[in-house]
Formats: C-alpha cells, sequence, structure tokens
C-alpha cells in the first residue's frame, strides 16, 4: 500500500502541472457543492438583487447590510443575467418550511434556486483560486521551492473553511482575502500605489485584514532607510487607500447613501429591541469589548515587531501579519471570517514553520463540522427546485434536531463542537507562536534566580 502511495506523489510531483490538478480537484468540489446554501444568507443576495433589479440600488431598500463591493458584484452579475441568461426565479417561498423562521436559527422559508446559487458563488471560484496562486507566488519568492508552493497553493485552495464560505455560504470574504495576499505581494514588488489600492479593496469588502495595517508600515519604516524613502512609500500607498475609497463610495455619495455603507459596524452590536438586563448590554456589546482589547494587543505586537531583529524583512512581514489577523479573529469567529486567515496560514506552514499544519488540521475539521450543521436545511434548495430529496422528510429531520430540553439539542451540541474547534484552531496559531518566548523568558528568569 506505501509503495502504490509513494508511487502516486512521486508521478504528481513530476507532472509538468501539478497546479492544473489541484484546480481541477477545486472546482469539481466546488460545482458539487455550490447548488447548496445557507438559506439564511443566499435569501438576502437574492432580495439584493431584486432591489437592484427595480431601480433601488444597495441600500434605498431593506436588504444589504455590508460595504459596497460584493454588491457591485452582486450587481454585475445581475446584469449579466438580465442581458445572457434569464435565469428567471431567483427563490420561492416554502409554506411547509415556515417552522424554520419560528426555530430560534438564523433560517427562512425562502428558498433560492441552485442555479441562483451557482450564479451568486462562480466570482468566487475565480477569487479562490487567484488567493491560492498569490500564495503559491509569495512562497515561491521566499523559498524558491516549488513543492513548498504548490502544497501553499492546495493549503489555501482546498481548505474546508474556505470551500464552505465561498462553496456553501456564499460569502465574500473570499474577496478579501484575494486583496490582502495581492496586496502582500505588490508591496514586496516595491508597487505601494497598487498595493494601497488593493489595501483598501479588501478592507472595503471585509475589515479584518485593517489588522495588519501597522505591521504594513513598520515594514515599509525597516525597508526604505534612506532619508523621506519610507515616508513616500507610505504616502504613495495612502494614495492608492483613498483613491480606491473614494471610486468604491462614489455612487453612494452621489445617492446620499454614504452612512449607510457602515450600517454592520452598529448592526452587530445593537440589539433588536435595545438592552433589558446589564446582561444583555454586555452581550450585545461583547464585540466591542473583546475588539478593545484586540487593538491594545496589536499595539503589544507591532512594539514587538519593531524591535525584531529579523533581517528576512519579508518573512517577518508575513509573520506579523499572521499575528495580527489571527488577533483579530480572537473574538469567537464563523467560517467566513477566517477564510482571511487561510492563505496567510498556508504561507506560514510551507515558508516558515511546518509545525502550523496543526493550526491548519484543526480549523479544517472544525470548520467541517461547523458549516455540515445546517445540512438539512442547506439542501433544501436541490430539494425543492430538483426534486432529488424529500422536502417534508427534510423538515421532519430538523425538528429531530431541534428537539430537547433547556436547549440541549443535537442542532446546538453540533454547531458548539465545530465553533469550538475553529476558536481552538485560532487560539493555537497564537500559543504556538507565543509558546517560544514565554519558554525564553522561563528560562531567563530562572537563570536569573540562580546567579542571585
Amino acid at each position: 500500500m506505501s509503495e502504490f502511495v509513494d508511487g502516486i506523489k512521486t508521478r504528481f510531483w513530476n507532472m509538468s502541472h501539478p497546479l492544473l490538478v489541484l484546480v481541477v480537484i477545486g472546482v469539481l468540489v466546488r460545482f458539487l457543492i455550490m447548488p447548496f446554501a445557507y438559506i439564511y444568507d443566499s435569501d438576502y443576495w437574492a432580495l439584493v438583487v431584486r432591489n437592484i433589479d427595480v431601480g433601488a440600488g444597495l441600500y434605498e431598500m431593506y436588504g444589504y447590510f455590508y460595504t459596497p463591493v460584493w454588491g457591485y458584484v452582486l450587481g454585475l452579475m445581475n446584469a449579466i443575467d438580465n442581458m445572457f441568461l434569464d435565469l428567471g426565479f431567483y427563490a420561492v417561498v416554502i409554506p411547509d418550511a415556515m417552522i424554520l423562521e419560528g426555530s430560534g436559527h438564523q433560517l427562512t422559508a425562502t428558498v433560492t434556486s441552485p442555479a441562483f446559487n451557482y450564479f451568486t458563488k462562480i466570482p468566487l471560484v475565480f477569487v479562490d483560486t487567484l488567493t491560492a496562486y498569490f500564495t503559491y507566488l509569495l512562497v515561491m519568492e521566499h523559498t524558491g521551492d516549488r513543492k513548498r508552493s504548490i502544497i501553499a497553493f492546495g493549503l489555501a485552495y482546498l481548505c474546508p473553511v474556505v470551500l464552505g464560505s465561498a462553496g456553501i455560504i456564499g460569502m465574500p470574504d473570499s474577496i478579501s482575502a484575494m486583496f490582502m495576499m495581492l496586496t502582500l505581494l505588490l508591496v514586496f514588488k516595491e508597487r505601494m500605489f497598487l498595493a494601497g489600492m488593493c489595501f483598501s479593496m479588501s478592507i472595503l469588502t471585509k475589515f479584518f485584514p485593517i489588522f495588519m495595517g501597522l505591521a504594513l508600515l513598520v515594514y515599509i519604516f525597516k525597508k526604505y532607510t534612506e532619508k523621506g524613502e519610507a515616508f513616500k512609500q507610505m504616502l504613495m500607498a495612502f494614495a492608492g487607500v483613498l483613491i480606491t475609497a473614494i471610486l468604491i463610495f462614489l455612487p453612494q455619495i452621489i445617492d446620499g447613501n454614504l452612512m449607510e455603507c457602515f450600517h454592520f459596524l452598529t448592526d452587530r452590536v445593537d440589539g433588536a429591541g435595545g438592552p433589558t438586563s446589564p446582561l444583555d448590554t454586555f452581550i450585545n456589546n461583547s464585540r466591542v469589548i473583546c475588539y478593545i482589547f484586540i487593538a491594545i494587543a496589536i499595539l503589544f505586537v507591532t512594539r514587538q515587531h519593531i524591535r525584531s531583529t529579523e533581517t528576512d524583512l519579508e518573512k517577518d512581514l508575513m509573520k506579523y501579519a499572521l499575528i495580527t489577523i489571527t488577533l483579530s479573529l480572537m473574538y469567537p469567529p464563523t467560517t467566513q471570517y477566517i477564510v482571511t486567515l487561510v492563505p496567510l496560514l498556508a504561507y506560514y506552514v510551507t515558508a516558515i514553520d511546518h509545525r502550523f499544519m496543526l493550526c491548519w488540521k484543526v480549523l479544517a475539521v472544525g470548520s467541517a463540522i461547523t458549516v455540515l450543521v445546517t445540512t438539512t436545511t442547506m439542501v433544501l434548495p436541490v430539494a425543492e427546485w430538483w426534486g432529488l430529496m424529500d422536502v417534508n422528510g427534510l423538515l421532519e429531520l430538523f425538528k429531530a434536531e431541534n428537539t430537547g430540553a433547556n436547549g440541549i439539542t443535537f442542532w446546538n451540541i453540533h454547531y458548539v463542537v465545530g465553533g469550538a474547534l475553529q476558536y481552538l484552531g485560532v487560539g493555537l496559531i497564537f500559543v504556538m507562536m507565543y509558546l517560544p518566548l514565554i519558554r525564553t523568558l522561563r528560562e531567563r528568569k530562572a537563570r536569573t534566580g540562580k546567579t542571585d
């Protein structure tokens, strides 16, 4: 058996285009899972498209709660559909599925069609491919090792975190991750204006990459030591950020909808009916409280980055980018949020420290478990529209999963286990990064004690 496996490995590495094999595998897996959906999210995407169709834009009617980037992508896909395809109805309400809306979970009886699910997720297939390729290029640039670079591509492209987020949930975090990795590539290529533009696209899709902004600034000031050169490069990057932000928000400024672009910053902490007790207040504001501590921690990490004596500035930047993005996820993350972390972790595993593969494995298992929590509802599109499964049978399974006392149900246990593993994977990165430092400090303290 081992000889057979070794033979496959040898043939794979000797292929002219092993990346192509990984792309084919990744695309096939994605196309198999893309008809499924987190129906609550896909229903909102269908609502956004319907609002655009009636001329309401992104924010003039209820339904869109993010910055405009993903809305523009949905609008573009809708325009292509209207001009060339005409997919017809995007969603239908299943009367028997009304029980989902009263279940206490984020679910809806409105189920989007597999065709709509495919169409909204196809851009993310290209995005994921580019993200993995940029990861490949970064590892190749810093190690010169083709085998390691191919492994990095596979870790970034076939990670269940990414497959679940883009292939099933259909979230735009992949776009943010792609522009983040392209930002790093352009910074290393000394294309600061373009890097700033990509960084702006990244943080205006999902905000997580903004946490590595200080790491980028430290790199610039360490890299460009000639008088005034660092400030020149920083200003070029800032110009790219500003111009891109203006271009992204200009349509909304013209329509008077600029403040609605940032609605997501407040709807995360506002209770539906306002807080009713000190506990409610703490829960509703826990995200803000957590991110205050995260911001303080990032300042300490930045101080460490400034004092770092590492001579390979590029690898040092990648290390501190990973640390800061990891810190940004210390508030218990959902699967799609972790997407930004995956390519950085893939780079770190293959270019710096292979032991961090443990973190990748834990995140992979945790995300797979978490995504599959909603199996009985995420297959409803193929059950309702293609008739491949019995809708009533799925709803009965859903009821069984959610039957229990005091919230102890199979569904909730499943979710807690997956979420805990995801959080463990994120925490492991931080622990593994700083455990050697803690050991060194302990040894130094022990030696000092003996000397005294």
